[in-house]
């Protein structure tokens, strides 16, 4: 039992820390690495290079579903989203899902894939 608690924590800790990274109009390093050091997290750079690949991961099966004309609206690229987060990344929960659906919207914007709404 012991053990599966220290995964609990951990899992709740990184998708509050991916929460603290994700942003729209690009990802927040300083306040990442600020909440870091307050808990005393060793390996920041090492899963900050984990989240983008993550970030990387989503934006590439946007790309694959839009191809080669399709705009998405934000509603339809957060279901992507989610979808492929939870097939992908088990230790995704709301929150970092969240998260990285905040990256992708505006990420989506600056790409043109975002469909305007009317």
């Amino acid at each position: 039992m012991e053990d599966t608690d220290n995964l609990q924590i951990e899992m709740i800790n990184k998708n509050e820390l991916l929460n603290r990274f994700s942003a729209p109009m690009g990802n927040n390093k300083i306040k990442f690495l600020e909440y870091a050091q307050t808990i005393h997290l060793e390996n920041s750079h090492a899963i900050i290079d984990e989240f983008i690949s993550m970030q990387d991961q989503v934006f590439d099966q946007i790309l694959r579903i839009t191809e080669p004309n399709i705009r998405l609206t934000g509603q339809e690229i957060e279901k992507a989203c989610s979808d492929f987060c939870l097939e992908k990344f088990d230790w995704l929960n709301t929150k970092g899902i969240s998260a990285i659906s905040r990256w992708l919207i505006w990420m989506c914007w600056h790409e043109g894939i975002l469909k305007a709404t009317e």
